[in-house]
């Protein structure tokens, strides 16, 4: 049951991200700050975090917990030997290595 509540969660925070990136101006969320809402007025005026040097508006926020359930969701299905904090950091540190060699490397020109 737990699992549903899971997936469900996940595709809230999928739903918002969509939201803010291709229907803010007709969403619920048009009346709020769009400097921190719109995905599309937010990456021009992204406050960022200190030291790690990450985004801080509504859409990474969101992004950050879709990851952090859809990694979750991971480290409950698959079967370790190791604790789930150290599973989910694990998987959690492959996916960021994925991602941002892909990103900032591979598929930039």
């Amino acid at each position: 049951m737990y699992i549903i509540a899971i997936i469900v969660a996940i595709a809230i925070l999928n739903a918002v991200m969509d939201t803010l990136s291709h229907h803010y101006g007709v969403s619920v969320f048009k009346k709020l700050n769009a400097k921190f809402w719109d995905a599309r007025t937010s990456a021009a005026n992204v406050k960022w975090l200190p030291i790690i040097k990450y985004p801080l508006d509504a859409w990474h926020i969101f992004k950050s917990l879709f990851l952090c359930g859809v990694i979750g969701l991971a480290t409950i299905a698959i079967e370790t030997r190791f604790p789930w904090y150290i599973e989910f950091m694990g998987l959690g540190a492959i996916y960021i290595l994925v991602f941002n060699t892909l990103y900032n490397v591979i598929l930039k020109k």
